[in-house]
């Protein structure tokens, strides 16, 4: 496969990142904007580091949850979620 081909999601700067009940708030200071984020897509969040595909931010759901299967496509969706709200390139 061709490395430009692959997705390598990164997590747009300025962002804060703060737990509060079990919910992750995520402070845009770029948009002056404020995220909710379930600790599911909180956890998407943190693995788009630009060194991660998509591909490989499913797997390490997979195994940060102990998962029979690949949630290749619920991360997909996270992802291209987070990208709509600016949160990731």
């Amino acid at each position: 496969m061709d490395d430009a081909a692959v997705d390598l999601p990164r997590k747009a700067g300025g962002l804060e990142l703060h737990i509060v009940d079990e919910q992750c708030i995520v402070y845009d200071a770029l948009a002056d904007r404020i995220h909710y984020l379930s600790p599911t897509a909180a956890l998407v969040l943190e693995f788009c580091d630009g060194e991660h595909s998509t591909e490989a931010i499913s797997a390490l759901i997979q195994q940060a949850y102990e998962l029979a299967e690949s949630p290749l496509a619920d991360v997909s969706r996270c992802v291209a979620s987070l990208k709509q709200t600016d949160l990731v390139s």
